[in-house]
């Protein structure tokens, strides 16, 4: 059973509890336009990829689609693809909270057991089952999550290998040997397109450290021994604090515990300047670009997107005057 996922916030344990197979989508080819019909004009790019690609070979290469309701566009985005593909593919919502208590915490619990029940129902799995697998996976989980939340901070980990890292390839592997050089930044914002951009980066002379749902947000982790992941415990609420205390949070959550970690990761690599990608439109990109520019103190590029033009030939003019502005710095190993 292939399940797509868009947003981090779709815990991969949950689903290979469920006995699938998590699929991370990523929508970045340059052959997707984007279908607007669907949705108004100013209108998160994101959704209007998505649509497109679901249409031309997402419905046809998966067997269910996880949805996050994370935002009102994200919500929209479902309710589209319900009226387009229901009856081609199962596809399930599952509401994230905007703000962690005691009671959102629970909530989010909940929301994960519901979406377990439903995967679970079309793999076979019974309840039972599924939350005695999704324990032992999640403490695997967290141990992958600390090995490279560790090589991250040592600044062995850069470009694209957290990307490419799929907790399904155990054991651990350490970060591959060798320094590259140039000026490190700090890429965030959105989704779409990052590793385009990110191509451009580096062959400008950036050392790009990715804060996006494939690479930072993925496996960067506060102290992971303070969550409480016992054989008692309800395998569901810990997996609610993993996601929701412990994780990388993205821009949707502009709170001081997403400034803290970025700040962390600034003064451990000493990251020089921040790029700022994201789809035009997007309220939560447009709210945390101002914070971050007051409170990080750095030199900030920020790039807009949406599916109208061929876009990579504006962003190339502008990340290369960035890199002059910046250029004369480079990076050095962070001690161990």
């Amino acid at each position: 059973m292939r399940v797509g996922f868009f947003c981090r916030y779709v815990p991969f344990e949950l689903i290979l509890a469920c006995g699938g197979e998590p699929l991370q989508m990523q929508l970045r080819g340059p052959e997707l336009r984007g279908d607007a019909s669907y949705f108004p004009v100013p209108f998160c790019a994101t959704a209007k990829f998505f649509v497109d690609w679901l249409q031309s070979t997402g419905r046809d290469s998966l067997d269910v689609v996880v949805f996050a309701g994370s935002c009102d566009a994200a919500r929209r985005l479902y309710e589209v693809s319900q009226r387009l593909f229901a009856d081609k593919i199962p596809l399930f919502l599952l509401e994230v909270p905007h703000h962690v208590d005691k009671m959102t915490l629970a909530r989010f619990a909940e929301n994960l057991r519901l979406l377990a029940f439903n995967l679970g129902n079309l793999s076979g799995i019974t309840p039972l089952a599924v939350a005695e697998r999704l324990l032992e996976i999640t403490l695997s989980s967290l141990k992958w999550r600390s090995r490279w939340s560790e090589l991250f901070f040592k600044g062995s980990v850069y470009g694209d290998t957290l990307r490419k890292l799929n907790f399904l390839d155990l054991p651990f592997a350490d970060a591959p040997p060798g320094v590259r050089t140039g000026i490190p930044i700090l890429l965030s914002g959105g989704h779409i397109f990052i590793q385009e951009v990110t191509t451009l980066l580096e062959e400008s002379g950036f050392l790009v450290f990715e804060d996006s749902p494939y690479a930072m947000r993925k496996v960067l982790s506060e102290d992971l021994r303070k969550l409480d992941v016992a054989a008692e415990r309800d395998p569901f609420l810990a997996l609610s604090e993993l996601y929701l205390r412990s994780l990388l949070p993205c821009p949707r959550v502009n709170d001081l515990r997403r400034l803290d970690m970025l700040k962390k990761v600034i003064t451990s690599l000493g990251i020089l300047g921040i790029v700022y990608f994201y789809p035009k439109f997007c309220d939560f990109s447009l709210y945390e670009l101002p914070f971050l520019k007051k409170e990080l103190s750095l030199p900030l590029l920020a790039i807009d997107y949406d599916t109208s033009q061929e876009e990579a030939p504006r962003w190339r003019i502008r990340i290369e005057a960035f890199y002059e502005s910046l250029s004369g710095h480079a990076w050095k190993r962070p001690a161990s």
